[in-house]
């Protein structure tokens, strides 16, 4: 039976994991565990070309993820707090008119030969976007 210590010590674990594959693909990681007013931003790292990747890091064990996808955890209300902790990383760091990059580093935890924790990344660039903003009755909304 996981635990709340257990989950967390798997999703720092797979945090890990997730910024030293960014790392080896060229990424530079400019940000971990950044805490903004309507959510948190796993990783935030610049890739090659300037632009941001903004990283939501999903572990799960192998059972798990036999089951359900780590990008399935994602859903709208996850997302919409997301996009708003990117813009206020992006408005505290002066970051404006780069291109942002919605991600998702799924990461399958397993036991290693050893005794130890294995891992394999499945990374899903542009995983999502915002939605785009149209005005209505003189007030912005979202579709």
């Amino acid at each position: 039976m996981m635990t709340a210590n257990n989950n967390r010590a798997e999703g720092r674990f797979g945090e890990g994991v997730a910024a030293d594959w960014l790392i080896a693909h060229g990424y530079v990681i400019l940000a971990r565990n950044f805490t903004a007013a309507h959510g948190e931003l796993d990783i935030v790292a610049q890739r090659s070309d300037g632009a941001l990747a903004v990283v939501e890091v999903k572990s799960r064990g192998e059972v798990s993820a036999a089951y359900a996808r780590g990008a399935s955890a994602v859903n709208s209300r996850k997302r919409a707090a997301i996009i708003s902790a990117a813009r206020e990383y992006i408005e505290k760091n002066g970051l404006h008119g780069r291109r942002v990059s919605y991600d998702v580093a799924e990461i399958v935890i397993s036991a290693a030969p050893d005794g130890g924790r294995a891992a394999s990344v499945n990374y899903i660039a542009a995983a999502f976007s915002p939605p785009s903003f149209t005005e209505r009755s003189g007030r912005g909304r979202y579709n």
